[in-house]
């Protein structure tokens, strides 16, 4: 005998002793106190959990206030190992009794199911892995589903406390088997994340609420797959698809809110429809988008259904008219509602939120900006847009083909703006003109703030010529140049940037006429454009690159008249005219996936006069001739373009839209001075001559430049 009762004690040792915890028969064990497991260490979870052995009867593991959480060796997720388990089904319960909010690391019966998991009171679980139980018990706090997997209340969920209270919450792309009712009518609200599944019925005595908080469109709905009945649905801009009958009690609420005329709150069943009497529909318009007077909502979509007289109410002060009909229920707005987001953004945004069943990259970006603040969204749907740089890339190349002819333009003007004078003296060479090779280069560095709606840009053109001419006879010089260009321009908002390279044949001529001249030319400009827009709001960061090219043709006419002033001044009224032609090449973006845009060719026309004046004096220093001058210029456009751009997303079902029009204003205004530096005086040849400008430029709409220009000009 002895010997069976020492065996019988060594057995029941060693099995206590490998057990990671063991509970005898018809026992409740209570860990209290911050300890944490036991069994393991609390900051690095490296043990196993839990185990319950179970020997017949029903045994209870009950934690109190501060025992928060329960570590496993997956603390750092997935929880795959056993955080409670048992061995023997059905019989195991977990009681947190607890007004602390504890976290479960770990799966909650891998082995076996347990019996009942009840938070009682105020107590809030996180379980971060996956539930198997028979039964669960909710009381005024918070079961939160977390694991992402498919979790098994059998048995069914019951919430226990009073009216609004309780809550099971679904985080994304978790599923829910069992159905979840409540002891007191009112009680309990069920939220419905991301791609959730709840496969039973909900309700039954009625519910207090279903919430969907995510950013869900179309394919990623949560499901119920039973009857529901619940006495508010927050359904945000979300769709509720119930496999099974609707019903709502009496003076319930839906609340929904609207995207876009295709993305709003709405509730699809299956099974009929029963609507409340005096039921009320709470309308939030998000204002992403126009909304036009007399456009439908379908709110719930039944196959039948009663159809009782309801209210409906909207922020904003906006106004809808509802109706019912056989299980179905619409509202129908009464007025426009505009956008209240700046007009780029309200432009693209139809574009981004009418697209049904998206692909998963633009569902990301559908959601995203829909989480977000009605400020943030409105960022957010700009960048999806062809961005300022882009928008402003063919006045940019205008004023590049501007500074271009400015190049040939000084060259004429410095050779005939002195011999007008020396005609009498037969020493002067410049009565007897050379050809020449000469090079000239500019800088040009333009600003715009922020205006309106469209964000500021910062600009820089740098090019130069190379040319030759000869003169045709006495009065007139002809020739060909070739320039080159490179332009850059970054937003001053988004990461944005365009830049292209020109390639510039020009041909010109020039004639004097005594102190009066005319000077023309026509030029054809080869662009190529580099584009970037970098996407980055959250949940989305990507880059849209873009390659394309342009052309420009631009024809110029210049005249002034020399006017001799006292002191061996020279006065020159000044009047021009520029014609450009801008033609740029559609193309589609590569990198940043579904939300690359693929943009339409455009075109624009620009017509440009100046009038403006020169002062300038000549100076003789040593064997140089030195000319300092002053210059203002007004230039008006004629035809002054609304820059814009229509494009498409490049994912399936999109629609084009159109950005509203950047225009800039018609005045520009020119101050700026100059110096030549002549190798020798008008009484021989020159060889060479150096010369140097600073020019600054403005206009109203909170645009500036500033322009620096360096010519070499070389005779032979």
């Amino acid at each position: 005998m002895k010997r069976i009762l020492f065996s019988t004690f060594f057995v029941a040792a060693v099995v206590a002793a490998w057990c990671t915890s063991a509970f005898a028969a018809a026992e409740t064990i209570t860990r209290t106190g911050g300890g944490g497991n036991p069994y393991s260490s609390e900051a690095t979870g490296q043990a196993a959990g839990y185990f319950m052995a179970d020997v017949g009867a029903s045994y209870t593991l009950k934690l109190t206030n501060g025992f928060p959480n329960i570590f496993t060796n997956n603390s750092a997720g997935p929880y795959i190992s056993a955080a409670v388990d048992t061995d023997t089904a059905s019989f195991a319960n977990l009681l947190f009794d607890t007004g602390d909010n504890a976290n479960v690391y770990g799966t909650i019966g891998a082995s076996n199911q347990f019996l009942d998991i009840t938070l009682t009171g105020s107590a809030s679980v996180n379980f971060d892995g996956t539930v198997n139980t028979t039964t669960m018990h909710v009381g005024t706090g918070t079961a939160d589903f977390s694991s992402g997997t498919t979790n098994v209340v059998s048995g069914g969920s019951t919430f226990t406390g009073a009216a609004g209270t309780g809550t099971i919450d679904l985080e994304a792309n978790t599923a829910f088997t069992g159905a979840i009712t409540t002891t007191t009518s009112g009680a309990g609200t069920l939220v419905l994340n991301n791609n959730t599944t709840v496969t039973g019925a909900v309700g039954g005595t009625e519910i207090g609420a279903i919430t969907l908080p995510g950013t869900l469109v179309d394919t990623t709905s949560p499901t119920i797959i039973g009857a529901v009945n619940a006495f508010t649905y927050n359904l945000g801009v979300n769709r509720l698809n119930v496999h099974g009958a609707l019903t709502t009690g009496a003076g319930g609420n839906i609340n929904t809110s609207l995207a876009s005329t295709a993305i709003y709150g709405n509730i699809a069943a299956t099974g009929a429809s029963t609507l409340g009497t005096a039921f009320v529909v709470n309308v939030t318009p998000l204002q992403l988008v126009d909304i036009p007077a007399g456009t439908t909502f379908s709110l719930v979509t039944a196959p039948s259904g009663n159809a009782p007289a309801g209210t409906v109410t909207s922020s904003g002060g906006f106004t809808f008219t509802v109706a019912t009909l056989a299980g179905q229920l619409t509202i129908t707005s009464t007025a426009d509602i505009p956008a209240v987001i700046p007009p780029v953004a309200a432009a693209v945004a139809p574009a981004v939120l009418t697209i049904t069943n998206p692909s998963p990259g633009f569902a990301t970006v559908q959601n995203s900006i829909l989480a977000l603040s009605t400020q943030a969204a409105a960022s957010a749907l700009e960048q999806l847009s062809p961005l300022t740089p882009a928008l402003v890339a063919p006045k940019v190349t205008f004023e590049g083909a501007r500074e271009s002819q400015n190049l040939w333009l000084s060259r004429l003007d410095m050779c005939d703006q002195f011999s007008s004078f020396y005609k009498d003296d037969p020493s002067c060479q410049e009565n007897n003109p050379q050809s020449g090779w000469w090079t000239k280069g500019f800088g040009y560095f333009g600003h715009r703030n922020d205006r309106g709606a469209f964000p500021g840009y910062d600009s820089v053109i740098a090019g130069g010529m190379i040319a030759y001419d000869v003169p045709l006879n006495a009065d007139t010089r002809a020739g060909l140049g070739l320039g080159y260009t490179r332009s850059i321009i970054n937003g001053k908002e988004f990461r944005d940037q365009t830049t292209f390279d020109s390639y510039r044949p020009t041909v010109y001529i020039g004639h004097e006429q005594g102190p009066w001249y005319v000077d023309g030319s026509a030029s054809f400009g080869w662009n190529q454009y580099v584009g970037t827009r970098d996407i980055s709001f959250p949940g989305v960061a990507r880059r849209a690159n873009a390659k394309y090219a342009g052309q420009d043709y631009t024809a110029y006419i210049n005249t002034g008249y020399h006017i001799a002033a006292p002191a061996k001044f020279i006065v020159t009224p000044l009047v021009s005219l520029q014609y450009s032609r801008v033609n740029m090449n559609g193309y589609t973006e590569t990198g940043a996936g579904d939300i690359d845009l693929h943009v339409k060719p455009q075109g624009y026309h620009f017509l440009e006069s100046g009038l403006g004046a020169k002062v300038e004096r000549p100076f003789s220093f040593h064997k140089w001739t030195i000319i300092p001058d002053l210059h203002v210029k007004w230039f008006h456009d004629f035809i002054n373009p609304t820059m814009k751009q229509t494009a498409v997303f490049t994912t399936q079902g999109a629609s084009a839209f159109t950005t509203p029009g950047l225009r800039t204003s018609r005045e520009t205004y020119d101050v700026g001075t100059g110096l030549t530096l002549l190798s020798c005086k008008c009484t021989k040849k020159y060889d060479w001559s150096i010369a140097a400008d600073y020019d600054y430029f403005w206009r109203s709409d909170g645009y500036s430049a500033n322009q620096a220009t360096l010519r070499f000009t070389l005779n032979f």
